[in-house]
């Protein structure tokens, strides 16, 4: 913890009056932060890729409470972004989407409703067919002589990928 006079950083966030005496709050960055993001091209699914940019930009947005100087960190992550090769249009599509949240809806959680999904565990690999979002595997299994398969398929398929072994 930094303490000064009308500023405190704690943790990720800074606290500090303004002139008109309002306290106003924004992500604190350490100077040993270096950015170190899952590199756009590396054997991660897409989802977890793309998921990035926006969490950190819903990151910013929680913790910073002025609009502008949102801006201007949204600018600062993107450089960083870029050195990890992710295309801009993501972090483009990314921003966008957290500056349309208000300070308050970003501090809400997300939930899901997971009760007529059924999760599948397999090892990641980059060229496993997306079974979630192509309904022709779906299709498939369903065609299954075996009734427990039909009744599982039911549900919609979700994939939880592991690391796969090195």
């Amino acid at each position: 913890m930094n303490t000064k006079k009308t500023r405190v950083n704690f943790l990720d966030v800074t606290l500090e009056k303004n002139s008109k005496n309002e306290l106003e709050t924004r992500v604190f960055k350490k100077p040993s932060n270096c950015h170190q993001y899952v590199e756009y091209s590396s054997c991660h699914p897409g989802s977890c890729k793309s998921g990035i940019p926006f969490s950190q930009a819903k990151r910013y947005r929680r913790l910073t409470s002025n609009k502008d100087q949102f801006i201007i960190d949204c600018d600062n992550i993107r450089e960083h972004f870029k050195n990890r090769i992710y295309p801009d249009s993501l972090v483009d599509q990314a921003e966008a989407k957290a500056a349309q949240l208000s300070t308050h809806e970003a501090l809400q959680p997300t939930t899901k409703s997971d009760s007529d999904n059924i999760l599948f565990l397999c090892s990641f690999n980059p060229s496993l067919p997306n079974i979630e979002k192509n309904g022709k595997y779906r299709g498939l299994l369903k065609k299954s002589s075996k009734k427990s398969v039909k009744e599982i398929f039911k549900c919609k398929p979700v994939i939880a990928y592991k690391r796969p072994h090195n």
